[in-house]
C-alpha cells in the first residue's frame, strides 16, 4: 500500500482518452440475509435518500461519468419504476436488473458484461463503487482520474488492476457532520489497464482488494466522500476517530448538496459547468 498527497484540481475535462469512467451502485438488490427489506416501503426510503444525496453529488461533478450502472432487484416495485422514469433524462444512467439467483454479492458479472458490451474499445477502465444513500465530493471523479495519471500511469510497469482510495471523508449524523478517516471503506475505486478481461472493484470485498492488486491511498485537502448515517448502517462509531465536527450545512457544498433540500429529481441543476444531458 502506497500513500500520496494530492492537491485539488479544478479541471472540467477528461484527462485519460478512451478510458471509460463508470459508477456502480447497488440500489435494492435482493439479499438472502435481509429478505424482509424487499418491500415497496424500503424502496421508497432508498429512493428518497438517493435523490437527496448520491444523485446531486453525481450530477454536480466537475466531469461526468460515462455510465452510472444502477443495480435493481428483478422484482421492480412501484417506487423503483417511478424513480427510473424520473432518471430517464440523464443519458448516462444505465439501470441493470439483477436476477435474485446472483444474490447480493455476485453482481460484478452483470456489471462487467455491461461494460464489455458498451465499451469494447478502451485503453483502460475506471470503476467507482458507491452506496446509493451516500455522496461523493464534487471533485471526486477528476481527482481520481488525475491520481491515476500521476501515480499509476507514470510508473514503468502498470499493474493490470490497481485500487485507489481516499481515506478522508465525513459521516453525516442528523444535521451534524464528523470527520472520518477509514482505510477500508466502500469508496475504494479501481483502474484496469489496457483492453483485456474486465476486472473491477465490483469483484472484491473492500477489505480484500489488496489481494488482487496494489492499493494507492491518496491524502486529500478536503473530505472526498460522505457516509449518511441512519440506524446502525455504519456500525459502531468510535468518538476518538472524530477530531472535528460541526453543522452539516457548513460542508454540504463540498458534495453538491447546498441546493438539495427537495427530493425532486427534476429540480436538480448542475453547478460548476456540469451537465445532466
Amino acid at each position: 500500500m502506497r500513500t500520496r498527497v494530492y492537491h485539488h484540481t479544478g479541471k472540467k475535462e477528461r484527462q485519460l482518452e478512451k478510458t471509460p469512467l463508470v459508477v456502480v451502485s447497488r440500489f435494492n438488490i435482493f439479499s438472502e440475509v435481509y429478505p424482509h427489506l424487499a418491500t415497496a416501503e424500503w424502496d421508497h426510503k432508498r429512493a428518497q435518500a438517493f435523490k437527496k444525496y448520491l444523485l446531486p453529488s453525481l450530477t454536480r461533478q466537475r466531469i461526468k461519468p460515462d455510465a452510472f450502472y444502477f443495480l435493481i432487484d428483478e422484482d421492480i416495485r412501484t417506487p423503483v419504476s417511478q424513480l427510473l422514469e424520473d432518471l430517464k433524462h440523464i443519458p448516462w444512467v444505465k439501470p441493470i436488473v439483477i436476477p435474485r439467483s446472483l444474490g447480493f454479492t455476485r453482481f460484478g458479472k452483470a456489471v462487467h458484461t455491461a461494460i464489455e458490451t458498451e465499451f469494447p474499445n478502451r485503453n483502460g477502465l475506471i470503476c467507482v463503487r458507491v452506496d446509493s444513500d451516500d455522496a461523493l465530493n464534487t471533485h471526486f471523479f477528476n481527482t481520481l482520474e488525475a491520481c491515476i495519471q500521476d501515480h499509476i500511469l507514470s510508473i514503468d510497469t502498470v499493474p493490470r488492476i490497481s485500487f485507489i482510495h481516499f481515506p478522508y471523508g465525513l459521516i453525516k449524523d442528523s444535521e451534524t457532520y464528523r470527520v472520518y478517516v477509514e482505510h477500508q471503506t466502500a469508496f475504494i475505486s479501481s483502474y484496469t489497464h489496457g483492453n483485456g478481461r474486465v476486472d473491477t472493484c465490483c469483484s472484491y470485498a473492500h477489505d480484500r482488494m489488496s489481494d488482487a492488486g496494489p492499493v494507492l491511498e491518496i491524502a486529500t485537502e478536503v473530505p472526498m466522500w460522505l457516509y449518511v448515517r441512519h440506524g446502525d448502517n455504519i456500525g459502531l462509531v468510535h468518538p476518538y476517530r472524530f477530531p472535528i465536527s460541526g453543522p452539516f450545512h457548513e460542508v454540504a457544498s463540498l458534495f453538491g448538496l447546498q441546493e438539495a433540500t427537495s427530493p425532486e429529481v427534476h429540480s436538480l441543476k448542475p453547478i460548476n459547468g456540469g451537465s445532466t444531458s
